[in-house]
């Protein structure tokens, strides 16, 4: 074969094989085109697109709701006096000892009676010598020997003495100091051989058993403060929960705090409850056995009204309510809404009556 014939060979070799790689690429681009169309014409699964806003709702259910007030208050004695002498004198011997339990009547502190005793004695002398004399003159006014006036004289001098007898019996009793009460006595402010004037303080005396609570309500609490009414109150230190009742009210509103103030009473169990100690005090106004709550969030203001969304099929219905009780994360619902209702909770700032929402799972 010349040389000719050998060239011409090989330019058709290689025209073929481009021939061949052409319609190879034109073929593919064809096919990859048509997947594509097809992969753009198919439909969507169920759920992938959709024009609704997404929400997460609450199924309202009924529950018990309790109204509870809580205010803080103080604990008071039952009783609390300062105890003093009526008279003066020296203290002669003190009975008490400090911070202990002293029983109604018992001597707390006796005075020098000395000067009052010897001036009983006189005294009584005096009268046993009128009394003599008033028997003598009564049998000679019986037998006319003696005018009336005469003996009424005799009489009046008894009387006399009877009296200052009398008043000095008084004087040497308040020389001893009783306790009016039973309670725990607190610390003596006197010391024995010190000179009292009356009214001087002796030692304070506490009564504190029963316990009083104290404490005040706003005014529109006022009318369900009555007599009987139960509490709970807690003090620091002490886990359990004590109770008291309602025994008295102010016959008055504060008119600075528009308060009114109350008072409760509770039993103090050996004792272990100390006058001035801070309670916080619970009350229980009223009971819902089936109450509505839903969450606070829920709650739009609009000017003078309150409006909440509930999830009807498919779109946020705008919903009037008259709320009640207010807790710290939920209110309570008194009109528009009703059990078995789906209320909307998220979502609510950019929600408009009618919208269009998708439930989340």
């Amino acid at each position: 074969m010349n040389k000719t014939a050998t060239r011409w060979i090989a330019i058709i070799g290689i025209a073929g094989l481009m021939i061949f790689f052409a319609v190879k690429r034109w073929g593919g681009s064809d096919s990859n085109s048509q997947s594509t169309m097809e992969a753009s014409a198919s439909p969507g699964l169920p759920g992938e697109a959709s024009s609704g806003f997404p929400v997460d709702v609450q199924i309202l259910h009924s529950e018990r709701l309790v109204d509870l007030l809580t205010v803080s208050g103080t604990l008071e004695a039952d009783e609390t006096v300062n105890v003093s002498s009526e008279i003066a004198g020296k203290v002669q011997r003190i009975y008490f000892t400090e911070g202990a339990f002293v029983k109604a009547g018992q001597v707390l502190a006796k005075l020098d009676d000395a000067d009052l005793q010897a001036e009983l004695t006189k005294v009584e002398f005096q009268r046993d010598l009128a009394q003599q004399q008033e028997t003598r003159r009564k049998q000679l006014l019986e037998k006319g020997g003696l005018s009336q006036e005469e003996y009424d004289q005799a009489l009046t001098e008894l009387n006399t003495y009877e009296a200052e007898i009398e008043l000095l019996k008084v004087r040497i009793g308040k020389t001893s100091i009783h306790a009016p009460f039973s309670g725990k006595i607190g610390f003596r402010l006197i010391s024995e051989g010190s000179y009292l004037s009356p009214g001087t303080q002796v030692a304070q005396l506490v009564k504190s058993s029963p316990i009083k609570i104290a404490f005040s309500v706003p005014e529109r609490y006022s009318t369900k403060m009555v007599r009987g009414l139960p509490i709970t109150y807690t003090v620091e230190g002490l886990d359990d929960t004590l109770y008291a009742s309602v025994y008295a009210t102010r016959p008055t509103i504060d008119p600075e705090t528009r308060t009114l103030g109350v008072k409760a009473r509770g039993t103090n169990p050996n004792g272990v409850l100390a006058p001035g100690t801070f309670a916080t005090v619970t009350v229980q106004l009223d009971e819902y056995p089936r109450a509505l709550m839903i969450p606070n969030r829920a709650v739009m203001p609009q000017r003078e009204k309150q409006v909440v969304y509930r999830f009807n099929q498919g779109k946020a219905e705008a919903v009037d309510i008259k709320t009640g009780i207010r807790l710290s994360d939920r209110v309570q619902v008194l009109n528009g809404l009703s059990e078995g209702d789906t209320l909307i909770v998220s979502g609510l700032i950019q929600m408009s009556p009618g919208q269009e929402v998708t439930l989340n799972e």
